[in-house]
């Protein structure tokens, strides 16, 4: 692991309390389906991908740490944020991350009680993620997922620490990982998220997906 990065705490309109939120940038994949390259080192409009998405969510959270399932040195050159790697057997997916992610907080960052999920393929999310989804789910102690245009983005989440448990026993007992699943079971709420231009929810699976958002970059660049 490499050493941690710090903001100033985040500010969560709720009882007007400061509460610490650790935001987990989850670059696990396989990417099936980008020739099997690690597509969180992508170059999308000159940074690394997984950097863009940092530094979009560093303003959100009060630290970021990155989950894996493969060497944590493939990111020291970009970011000196910590690198948590799964501890499931098997490719469980983001939950698998998010489990390590839970359990490494309650050892390392005892004082925090929520964290931000960001995928590593989601570069365009809105700037107030954090807050739109603190706003229903600190009041309720449950999870919150983004929602847009008719879709899901589970993988857009906050999370409240006491899951982890839960989390363990739904990854050995159920068939498929999923998030959507795990949420319903948890009461998970869907916060709505404005459509835009673009897609604040965009994802980048293919080498046809990174171009379009390399396209994307450039149109926001010159303030299309």
């Amino acid at each position: 692991m490499s050493g941690t990065s710090k903001t100033t705490p985040v500010w969560i309109p709720y009882e007007n309390a400061c509460l610490p939120i650790v935001g987990v940038v989850l670059a696990g994949g396989r990417s099936r389906r980008f020739n099997g390259a690690d597509k969180s080192l992508e170059i999308l409009a000159g940074r690394p991908l997984i950097q863009r998405v940092l530094d979009k969510a560093r303003s959100q959270v009060d630290e970021l740490i990155i989950s894996t399932n493969g060497d944590p040195s493939s990111f020291s050159e970009i970011t000196t944020a910590v690198v948590v790697v799964d501890d499931m057997t098997g490719h469980q997916g983001p939950l698998a991350g998010l489990a390590a992610c839970l359990s490494w907080l309650a050892e390392e960052r005892p004082e925090v009680r929520w964290i931000a999920t960001f995928p590593v393929d989601g570069p365009f999310f809105p700037g107030h993620l954090v807050a739109s989804l603190s706003a229903e789910a600190l009041p309720k102690g449950v999870p919150a997922f983004a929602a847009s245009g008719g879709r899901v983005h589970p993988v857009f989440g906050l999370w409240p620490i006491g899951i982890e448990p839960e989390l363990r026993r739904y990854l050995v007992n159920s068939k498929r990982s999923s998030l959507v699943d795990f949420i319903k079971s948890q009461d998970g709420i869907e916060v709505a998220f404005a459509e835009r231009s673009p897609d604040p929810f965009f994802n980048i699976n293919t080498e046809v997906d990174l171009s379009r958002a390399e396209a994307l970059c450039r149109e926001s660049e010159r303030g299309v």
